[in-house]
């Protein structure tokens, strides 16, 4: 559709120009001789040099404007072709296929394992984020707990079967020579007599010793007492724990809450 405007457009400029040239150069029709009128050699010979040129120059243009037509026309059948040709190329071209360049595989990010643990016992509050801080650590819980820890040892006779038996037990003990002695009040060894406490075990073995050499056989009791201790609970992971390796002693697994 293209080619056939292109070529009436062509064909509009040709029949322009041949218009235009025609108006311009054709000459002028010669006014008929009459009869009476007088003619001279010189202007007879100018008449016919005159029209010899005007046939020169019609027939000059002519060819010229059939020249430019077949140009025209010869230059549009190209393009036409042209056109054709690169409509049929651009049909059979195939799709250029360009390969993405393979991205190496990435490694998959382990999930760091963190582990709950109870760090203590500490003395006091104080103790414990003074310890916090010294490792580099944050704690959401600390704990303060009553513990038992081991207070003294008791020597003490065991208790009677009865009262009686038990009021006699006394007697014997104070006709031996032991008059501070008490009853013990609770506990598992309520019902006996206390005989003396000590801050060592080795200093009541020696005591209980020297009570069965005189015929009295005592026995000893470790005492506890109960301490408020404190106890911190963090998150640790493996690096962490190797860390805190040669304190082992200082916490234990716990469940954080």
């Amino acid at each position: 559709m293209k080619s056939l405007f292109l070529l009436l457009c062509l064909l509009n400029i040709g029949f322009f120009l041949w218009q235009f040239n025609a108006g311009r150069v054709s000459p002028r029709p010669s006014e008929p001789v009459t009869p009476s009128s007088i003619l001279l050699v010189s202007e007879y010979a100018d008449a016919r040099r005159g029209a010899v040129i005007a046939e020169i120059v019609e027939n000059n243009i002519n060819r010229w404007r059939l020249a430019e037509i077949d140009r025209l026309l010869e230059k549009s059948r190209v393009r036409h072709w042209t056109l054709q040709a690169y409509s049929a190329s651009a049909t059979s071209r195939k799709p250029r296929v360009v390969a993405k360049p393979v991205e190496p595989e990435k490694t998959p990010l382990q999930a760091v394992v963190r582990k709950c643990v109870e760090a203590g016992p500490f003395a006091d509050e104080s103790s414990v984020n003074k310890w916090l801080a010294g490792h580099n650590l944050a704690s959401k819980q600390i704990i303060a707990k009553e513990t038992a820890i081991p207070s003294d040892f008791q020597v003490f006779y065991p208790a009677a079967k009865n009262p009686e038996q038990s009021r006699i037990n006394k007697l014997m003990l104070n006709a031996k020579g032991l008059q501070d002695i008490w009853l013990i009040p609770a506990g598992d060894n309520k019902g006996g007599y206390s005989l003396g406490v000590f801050n060592d075990r080795q200093r009541a073995n020696n005591y209980k010793n020297q009570l069965a050499q005189i015929g009295i056989q005592a026995e000893i009791n470790q005492r506890e007492k109960t301490k408020t201790q404190w106890f911190a609970r963090v998150m640790l992971d493996k690096a962490k724990l190797q860390q805190l390796g040669s304190q082992a002693d200082l916490y234990s697994s716990c469940a954080m809450r």
